[in-house]
């Protein structure tokens, strides 16, 4: 039928249905006066006119209160997707409570981290859909209360989920599982891809750069992107901290990464400080070549440019060169002013702890220098360089026995004691005297060395341990265990007491896992000397 007849057939309907017209027309005239509401003559399929004012037009308020309550209640209880499960509890479950946000903290990752990498690949899928996760109306309302009102949103702060930790959890779930996250390349360089105005861009790519750098040689097929990602300054999310994150990417591809040799030779001829460094570095990893990686890194620690020393003695904790290359530049990072350089120089000393002798007494400057940020590295490294020598025994042990130091930093020198073993025999009377100390972890500390360097001391050591393990503060039982753990068939003793620990429950969910850890190692070792 064209529109003509279309128009003739509607006349003939109004002509046909004209006593039904009359017969509205009072009511018209009644509604069209004073405020009552619009009334309009409308036609049904029949031709049949059909009066509607704005009274009866639409659903009533009660109908809409109860479409909207069905729409929220059929949300809530819409099943979501089935994720994989671990220990008892969906992966669903577990990320929620790593990223359930109450104020500015977030949940345990580490336990995410641990069901992520149990569930292995099938996790993958789960967690590029939270990478894609937006605030709800709810969450977001609730986030710029906060902002406005933080005193009153102290007092009434309820874990809710906030896009940018699921979004962190997302992320470092995956960078957590490392090559296990293959799967998520192609996902993620979609990311690498995502147009400049898509909201959080600079995070995304940030933490997308990082994962692939996790992944490694599997993630070759990103070099492009990665190599656009570090090299493009002219991008709007663009700057030296994300082509840093890209360039050390590249390296950690390796051999697979040859694509990207060019652009990395175009960053070290172009570019300077940090950026020069990291694409040395990479270009190492990537082409084995020494002799240009170690001429970058030489002219950075020597130089002046504090970035790029810093850079450069971080980047000797990641390259594979020979001792006698590298101990030379090392110690003289350490003989820099700046703290980082020298946090990070005797940080990568640790890793060629036989040949670090030689820095051993810039390295008990450092450790005697509290006020250092290099003070734990110091440390730790000095723990490492084996046979200790008398220099370091004797610093440790003045450290100890030194009332006016820090009572967590006196501890932690009584454990650099106790891996000296029996070489720290001349440290015991200053480890004696830390067991009338009034710092619980001190004492732990202490007796544990104690028992490590003369193992007769058994019972006076487990006495404090189990001291520990019984006391109210989590942290405490937490260390206990560990040592625990590890005196392993010397504790068999405090099975009991292990057993009973594990019945209690802690504000920290670790000192549990670690309690029952400790037992499980305990009971396996006296079950083999049985």
């Amino acid at each position: 039928m064209d529109r003509f007849s279309a128009r003739l057939s509607a006349a003939d309907a109004l002509r046909a249905n004209e006593e039904h017209v009359r017969r509205f027309a009072p009511r018209l005239a009644r509604e069209s006066r004073g405020s009552a509401p619009k009334c309009e003559v409308e036609f049904d399929l029949s031709g049949s006119p059909q009066v509607a004012t704005g009274k009866h037009r639409g659903l009533s308020r009660p109908v809409w209160i109860f479409v909207a309550v069905a729409l929220v209640v059929g949300f809530l209880a819409w099943p979501e997707k089935e994720s994989p499960e671990y220990d008892g509890k969906s992966l669903e479950q577990w990320f929620r409570e790593a990223c359930m946000v109450r104020g500015n903290d977030l949940g345990p990752s580490w336990k995410l981290a641990e069901a992520v990498k149990a569930i292995g690949q099938p996790a993958v899928p789960f967690l590029i859909r939270k990478t894609r996760y937006r605030d709800s109306f709810i969450s977001a309302t609730w986030g710029r209360f906060t902002s406005t009102f933080p005193t009153l949103a102290n007092r009434f702060d309820p874990p809710i989920l906030r896009e940018y930790s699921v979004r962190a959890s997302a992320y470092g779930a995956l960078e957590q599982m490392g090559p296990l996250a293959k799967d998520a390349v192609p996902d993620l360089m979609k990311v690498l891809r995502l147009p400049a105005n898509t909201p959080a861009l600079e995070d995304h790519l940030l933490r997308a750069v990082i994962v692939l750098g996790a992944i490694g040689p599997d993630a070759e097929s990103a070099v492009p992107d990665l190599i656009h990602v570090a090299t493009n300054s002219s991008h709007p999310q663009w700057n030296v901290e994300l082509a840093e994150s890209g360039l050390w990417t590249l390296g950690q591809i390796g051999p697979r990464g040859v694509g990207a040799v060019s652009a990395l030779t175009d960053v070290i001829a172009s570019r300077s400080g940090r950026l020069r460094v990291a694409a040395a570095i990479a270009f190492h990893k990537i082409d084995r070549q020494t002799e240009m990686v170690m001429q970058v890194l030489k002219e950075a620690i020597e130089g002046t440019d504090v970035e790029a020393a810093i850079a450069s003695a971080r980047g000797f904790l990641e390259i594979d060169v020979p001792d006698q290359v590298a101990l030379p530049l090392l110690i003289t990072a350490l003989n820099r002013p700046e703290a980082k350089v020298q946090l990070f120089a005797a940080s990568a000393l640790g890793s060629r702890a036989k040949a670090a002798g030689d820095a051993v007494p810039r390295l008990i400057e450092l450790f005697l220098a509290e006020d250092s940020i290099a003070h734990g590295s110091a440390r730790r490294t000095l723990a490492k360089i084996e046979p200790p020598t008398g220099e370091t025994i004797h610093a440790m042990a003045a450290y100890v026995a030194d009332a006016g130091r820090r009572a967590l930093d006196r501890a932690e020198a009584a454990q650099a004691l106790g891996e000296f073993r029996s070489n720290a025999a001349a440290a015991v009377p200053a480890l004696v005297s830390a067991l009338e100390d009034g710092d619980p972890l001190l004492r732990l500390d202490a007796s544990f060395a104690l028992w490590q360097i003369e193992p007769a001391r058994v019972e006076q050591t487990l006495a404090i341990l189990i001291e520990n393990l019984r006391g109210s503060n989590p942290f405490h039982a937490y260390r206990a265990a560990i040592r625990l753990g590890e005196m392993g068939f010397a504790a068999k003793s405090a099975i009991p007491d292990l057993e009973q620990a594990l019945q209690r429950r802690y504000e920290w969910d670790a000192a549990h896992d670690v309690v029952h850890s400790a037992l499980k190692e305990v009971k396996r070792q006296s079950n083999e000397r049985r």
